[in-house]
């Protein structure tokens, strides 16, 4: 965690964990010779902000603690230096105008990504990359452009993609402004993710009920939502088709469909959406309601979680429970006895020195009821 900006002259290599920015956003920058001593990866990157003072090529090591998300820059002036930051969220919704470096304006841009640069003086090029990381959906990359929101409008910035609907990269024309970026397309043909605004749920008495919300759709034809009691194994609940006319929508639509035959314990839900063409992506956030058979409940937050998970078990037939968390590979890596005679107790576990990944928390009580859930690292 970076409590002062750390200043790179040379190379910088990342080898093995996350730099974090801190509490008063401080800055990884590099010099105008520094450059990446090596590739940077999901276990090691930067999550926050990284600065760059010089010109020609530079690829920002940045993602989301979670995932490396790069994005490239070729400057042929750099006045004041400039830096960027990935965000795993939308950069707002604006009008699609022609005003950009290309004439043919955007008809939709990636709401499930983006990276913000700061700036005063840079003139060049940007390069976006695509991956399995908020960017399911493409299906056509001909028509893939580098999205730019400059005010309230997203632009069109060129230029001509390479590579697969797997992954790939897209450089843009030549520009002097610099704000939020993400993936664009000119066709409706080419779908790019929907922008999917919320996905909750709430317990009924015997049924559960799943809502969510899209601020646009583009080519979508139906959304699936899929149940499990280990977050591993799903199953289909039920398949609501769009609303949108012809699967495109510019406006706010809400959906709803009721679990009739919940679990006792963890319900775990997903959702899936399949465009037109019969492509199929499934969102990666998960809605979790539990369901107690004996009085007592256990509540994990915050998920993801950065350095300390909260255990609340809410029990009023248990003396006490052990605490146990396994890695992946089922791995034993903590354990906690936890006293919950009072009724009501919180736990504070620190993970820092656990590494990014998913991991299994158990909750064993004294009558031997086992309560389970999946925490992100």
């Amino acid at each position: 965690t970076l409590n002062t900006n750390l200043h790179v002259s040379h190379q910088a290599f990342f080898n093995n964990g996350i730099v974090q920015d801190g509490p008063t956003d401080r800055v990884l920058v590099f010099g105008s010779s520094a450059t990446l001593g090596n590739t940077p990866s999901d276990t090691s990157h930067v999550n926050g902000r990284v600065a760059y003072d010089g010109i020609g090529a530079f690829t920002f090591p940045v993602g989301d603690g979670i995932r490396y998300q790069p994005i490239g820059v070729n400057l042929t002036s750099n006045a004041d230096g400039m830096s960027a930051q990935y965000f795993a969220s939308d950069a707002g919704a604006g009008s699609f105008t022609a005003t950009g470096t290309e004439a043919t304006p955007l008809v939709t841009y990636n709401a499930k990504e983006h990276w913000n640069f700061v700036e005063d003086g840079a003139t060049g090029t940007v390069t976006m990359y695509w991956d399995d990381y908020n960017n399911s959906g493409i299906t056509d990359i001909a028509h893939l452009k580098v999205a730019h929101k400059s005010g309230a409008n997203w632009l069109n910035e060129g230029n001509v993609a390479t590579g697969t609907v797997a992954s790939g990269s897209v450089t843009s024309n030549t520009i002097s402004s610099w704000s939020p970026f993400t993936l664009g397309s000119i066709s409706a043909a080419s779908p790019l993710p929907i922008n999917l605004t919320t996905f909750t749920g709430k317990k009924e008495s015997t049924y559960d009920v799943l809502n969510w919300s899209t601020a646009s759709e583009q080519n979508n034809a139906s959304f699936t939502i899929e149940h499990s009691t280990d977050a591993v194994t799903y199953s289909k609940v039920g398949t609501v088709n769009s609303k949108a006319l012809n699967g495109t929508s510019s406006s706010p639509l809400n959906y709803e469909l009721l679990h009739q035959q919940p679990k006792l314990g963890h319900n775990y839900y997903r959702l899936s959406q399949s465009d037109l063409q019969g492509n199929t992506t499934i969102n990666t956030k998960l809605v979790n309601l539990y369901r107690s058979f004996d009085g007592t409940t256990v509540q994990l937050y915050p998920n993801p979680v950065s350095n300390i998970l909260n255990v609340d078990i809410n029990a009023t037939k248990e003396s006490s429970a052990t605490i146990k968390l396994y890695d992946a590979i089922g791995k034993l890596v903590k354990r906690i006895e936890a006293n919950a005679n009072k009724g009501y107790n919180s736990y504070s576990i620190d993970v820092t020195d656990l590494a990014a990944g998913v991991y299994n928390v158990q909750v064993f009580t004294a009558n031997q009821n086992v309560y389970t859930g999946l925490i992100r690292k």
